[in-house]
């Protein structure tokens, strides 16, 4: 659970944001740091210079990147000070459960937790060390990432051309490889999908159907038994076709997703709302489009408006 707690979610949340994190040069290589960070801190715990039952050590890992992004820093403020959740099973009220399962990891009360601090100091140093030997295998990527060993992949070792082109790029590859992380990003750009469909995509794509040629495909994506062998093959050809045109839109929708939340994300910074709801930040996007010089605020204005639009097509966008 410390591990959890100290490693695990300030990782994974460094991991998943960096492609909303380059304006402070943080770029996909930038989590070789990150790995360097965790082989010093097992180094310490093998070596017994530190154990992990150290709160301060062990809650401070990652504090470089606190100081240097204050995303991250606002994040673990709030998951460890703010965020607040029943307590399963005993009461309604809600509570700050991670501030306190960190201070019953650190500071225990319950006896039974006082009695194994010992194994815990011991665990710690087996885990630490299974985690470094993980790290330095050469046949791991990471440790192409570890400045101990001059990887080829460290943030030092990349030139300025890699960096420029990673900007702005993701440090995870759920997208590509996974299919859940495929079909979770069908259904989040276009939201009416039908949840199979969606899924379906991301199987066909792994499969590497769209990439195939149209006489070598392995099977199509279809839920109908009785729809006909030649509509079936009709199905998958036509997906085929279509994939680029589709990859440039879902992406060109990705990017303004994107863009969106950072604007969002600034209106909010700028009105010294920084844990502001999604419906305060609704408010204050209103309120700015609603402030624009182009925008029609009486029914008389709009009505001239619209008169002045021929085309149908153009007055409904």
């Amino acid at each position: 659970v410390i591990v959890h707690l100290a490693i695990t979610i300030p990782v994974r949340w460094l991991a998943a944001e960096t492609h909303n994190l380059g304006h402070h040069r943080w770029l996909p290589r930038s989590m070789g740091r990150v790995v360097d960070v965790l082989e010093a801190a097992c180094a310490k715990i093998v070596d017994g210079n530190v154990d992990i039952l150290d709160e301060k050590f062990m809650m401070n890992l990652f504090s470089v990147f606190r100081l240097e992004m204050v995303e991250f820093d606002e994040f673990l403020t709030f998951k460890f000070e703010k965020q607040k959740r029943k307590d399963a099973g005993k009461s309604s009220e809600k509570m700050l459960l991670f501030a306190k399962l960190q201070d019953e990891l650190f500071h225990p009360k319950l006896d039974t937790n006082k009695e194994t601090d010992k194994y815990a100091r011991q665990f710690g140093v087996v885990f630490m060390k299974a985690m470094l030997q993980e790290l330095q295998d050469p046949l791991k990527v990471t440790s192409k990432y570890l400045s101990s060993l001059d990887g080829k992949l460290l943030h030092e070792n990349t030139s300025l051309a890699e960096h420029e082109a990673l900007f702005g790029k993701k440090a995870v590859n759920d997208d590509a490889e996974r299919t859940h992380g495929a079909g979770s990003r069908q259904i989040q750009t276009y939201t009416c999908v039908n949840l199979g469909k969606g899924f379906g995509v991301g199987h066909a794509k792994i499969q590497g159907d769209f990439s195939r040629e149209k006489d070598g495909f392995l099977y199509c994506i279809c839920d109908d038994d009785d729809l006909a062998e030649r509509l079936r093959v009709s199905l998958l050809v036509t997906a085929m076709e279509e994939a680029p045109s589709v990859v440039e839109a879902n992406n060109a929708e990705i990017l303004k997703q994107q863009e969106a939340k950072h604007h969002h994300m600034e209106l909010a910074r700028a009105a010294a709302l920084e844990k502001a709801t999604d419906a305060q930040i609704d408010i204050l996007c209103y309120y700015k489009m609603y402030s624009q010089p182009v925008c029609l605020r009486m029914a008389k204005a709009f009505d001239t408006a619209m008169k002045k639009i021929s085309a149908k097509g153009k007055k409904l966008d």
